[in-house]
Order: structure tokens, then C-alpha cells, then sequence
């Protein structure tokens, strides 16, 4: 939400810049403050280390909001694809991350990784200035039309003005509202929902499942991530049909649905599958069932921001009668839609990815990886079943 009043202030291009900046600037910081030890004491060290992450996080909010945003304003007819495409990039760069990070680290030390991932961020800011001298020259050539069309229309010019001055006093009013009307909407709760639920999913298998595969199936720590690296995989080879065929069907809810049903399946049968058996037959039926949980949450996650968008639609009821002046106000009013979606996505995106290691890990401790994964599956079908008898879907 922070960001997302910041973009209405300084605009998208601009907490672009800010958050790569601040994110290069902190990973050469947070990579070299291990060599201060001859300077200052370690609990000084680790805390120039929280600071330095804490920076880097609010860098890739601003980061995450600004280019969310920008893609939901560009592609509003066919954002289900595109965020598809964009998640085959990001399931790249999981994949290949943690191999490079490796390499590098083995190369030139501990500061290595962050020194060259820091130096490649900071050399796309460039790139976010030309967004940003782009953005703010379309701006000023619509502002001209705008003008030249209410030219000689008085009554208009005043209204227009009195319009966009109210909006200007009330921003943050304004804003506070519609978060709270979103916020308290089904048809807004229910994407989000299935959003909170696939990052969580995501995020109790991440920390257990590395201890499962070496205990149970005997998998070193290379082998490991070369099954991380399967499901990102998948994730991305199916995120783009997945979106392609929400588009195309105009019915973003219908498949986060169906692929909420896909992963919790996956999940149920991690839990239930019997341990005691060939380690060769463990292993086959790990690498099925994270085929079956990558398929599911391509088509769980990658249309959850337009159907959120969709919701948000919803909520406003653009399609009351206005007149003209209130037609171009409603416009504005439609992009600070898109950054308050955005910045809600956000929220329940890393809220899972931070409710879902604490619930995974802490259940894995006390009973055990399948009864771990036996909880995620019954949250998540759960949820299914209750969204499932409040929009019918089970009869579409």
C-alpha cells in the first residue's frame, strides 16, 4: 500500500528506478558487510545485514508494483497470457539462480553473487528512465489533446477542473475507500484467496521437501534442486496455456479454481502415499506427483491478478450512466484501480509466502512431512468447496 500511494505521487517509471536502485545498492552492501568484521562486532554486522534485506525488500515492492501495474494497463484484454509469459521469465530465473549464485559463490567468495546480481540490476535502470521519459511524453501529448478538445467549452474546462481538484484533496481518502470496499467483496476476496492459498502451498513445500528427499529417497542436495528446478519448470510451461485459456474463456476464476483443485490433489497424495516402499518407486511417484502440483498451480496463480481486476470491475460498476466529464475522471480513477489491485496482489502473494514455511515447517517438526502436506491439502480443497457452492462452478 506504501508503494502504491508512492506511484500515485511520482508515477510507475520512477518507483521503478527507486526500487532497482535501492535493491543494487543494498545486495553490494548486504554481500561485502561480512568483511567488516575487523571494524565493528558481529551483532552490528547482522544488523546492517537486516537493514541492507529490508531496503532490498521494499525495492522489490516498488519493483513488483511498478511493473504489475504497468502490464495490467497495457494488456487489459489479454492479461492472463501475458502474466503467463511473465512467469515462464520468473520460473527462469529460479531455476537458473541458485545454480549461477552456486558457481559464483565457489568463484569469488560469499560477496560474489550479490556483487554481479546487484551490478546486472543496476544496469537496467537506464531502461527504466527510458520508460519513464516515454510514459511522461505520452502523457503530455494526451494532456494537449484534452485540451484542445475542451477548448471553447467553458462549463466542461470548470467541471473537468473542480473534478480533478476534489480528487487531488481527497487521494488519500479516496484511496483508503476503495481498499475497503475491495477488501470487503466476495467477488475481490475470492481470487485473492486462491492467491494467499497458492503461495503458501508454495511456500510449505519449499522448506520441507529438501529434508523429505533425503531422508526418504536418499537425494543429495544437487539432486534436490534438480527437482526444484523440475517444478519451476512446469510451472512455466504450463503458465502460459493456463492464462491463454482463462482469456479466452473470460473466466480467470474458474481456472484459479480448478488448479486450487489440481494442487490440492497433488498435496493429498504426498500425505497419503505409504513411505515404506522401493526407494526407485518413491522416487518416480515424487517426480508425479510435483508434475501434477506444478500444473496445478500454473493454473491456481497466473490468473488470480486478472480476476482480481475483474473483481475490482465489479465493485465499481463502470457501466452506470455518465456524462462525459465524469467518463474521464472515472478513467483516472480506473489506473489508481490498477495500482491499489496491484499492491493488494502483493500483499497476499508474500502472505502466503510467509504464513506457508511457518505453518509447513512447524507441522513437519512436531508430526511429519505427510501430515504437513496432508494440511495444506485440506486448507486448499477446503477453500474449494466453500467457493465452490458460493459461485455454482461445480454446474459451469
Amino acid at each position: 500500500p506504501l508503494m502504491g500511494k508512492l506511484s500515485e505521487i511520482y508515477g510507475l517509471a520512477d518507483m521503478l528506478t527507486f526500487g532497482l536502485l535501492i535493491q543494487g545498492v543494498g545486495g553490494i552492501v548486504f554481500g561485502y558487510s561480512i568483511y567488516l568484521t575487523n571494524y565493528v562486532g558481529s551483532s552490528w554486522i547482522l544488523v546492517l545485514m537486516l537493514v541492507m534485506r529490508t531496503l532490498q525488500g521494499a525495492g522489490a515492492a516498488a519493483c513488483n508494483l511498478a511493473v504489475f501495474t504497468m502490464v495490467a494497463d497495457h494488456f487489459k484484454n489479454n492479461l492472463g497470457t501475458v502474466m503467463g509469459l511473465n512467469e515462464v521469465i520468473i520460473g527462469m530465473g529460479f531455476s537458473l539462480g541458485p545454480t549461477i549464485g552456486a558457481v559464483l559463490e565457489a568463484y569469488g567468495g560469499f560477496h560474489y553473487p550479490f556483487l554481479v546480481a546487484s551490478i546486472a540490476i543496476l544496469l537496467t535502470i537506464p531502461v527504466s528512465m527510458t520508460i519513464d521519459y516515454l510514459e511522461k511524453k505520452e502523457a503530455a501529448v494526451k494532456k494537449e489533446e484534452n485540451l484542445a478538445l475542451q477548448n471553447g467549452d467553458h462549463v466542461k474546462n470548470q467541471k473537468h477542473c473542480i473534478n480533478n481538484e476534489s480528487s487531488k484533496n481527497n487521494g488519500g481518502k479516496k484511496g483508503a475507500q476503495t481498499y475497503t470496499s475491495l477488501l470487503t467483496h466476495q467477488s475481490f476476496l475470492v481470487p485473492s484467496g486462491f492467491l494467499f492459498l497458492g503461495t503458501m502451498m508454495f511456500g510449505i513445500f519449499n522448506p520441507i521437501y529438501p529434508m523429505h528427499s533425503e531422508d526418504f529417497l536418499g537425494l543429495n542436495q544437487i539432486k534436490t534442486g534438480y527437482m526444484f528446478g523440475f517444478l519451476s519448470f512446469i510451472y512455466s510451461v504450463f503458465g502460459v496455456p493456463s492464462g491463454w485459456y482463462a482469456d479466452k474463456n473470460n473466466n480467470h476464476v474458474k481456472v484459479c479454481f480448478y488448479g486450487a483443485l489440481i494442487s490440492g490433489f497433488s498435496f493429498l497424495c504426498f500425505g497419503l502415499r505409504p513411505i515404506e516402499m522401493n526407494s526407485d518407486l518413491n522416487f518416480i511417484m515424487d517426480v508425479g506427483f510435483i508434475f501434477v502440483f506444478g500444473i496445478g498451480q500454473a493454473g491456481l496463480l497466473i490468473p488470480t491478478l486478472p480476476a482480481m481486476q475483474t473483481g475490482c470491475k465489479a465493485i465499481r460498476n463502470f457501466n452506470e450512466c455518465k456524462n462525459l466529464e465524469d467518463a474521464e475522471v472515472g478513467n483516472e480513477d480506473n489506473n489508481n484501480d490498477t495500482a491499489i489491485v496491484v499492491a493488494l496482489f502483493n500483499i497476499f502473494q508474500q502472505g502466503g509466502l510467509v504464513v506457508g514455511p511457518i505453518l509447513g515447517a512447524s507441522i513437519n517438526e512436531y508430526f511429519g512431512f505427510q501430515a504437513a502436506m496432508l494440511s495444506g491439502s485440506l486448507i486448499t480443497l477446503g477453500y474449494c468447496c466453500v467457493t465452490g457452492l458460493m459461485f455454482k462452478i461445480y454446474s459451469k
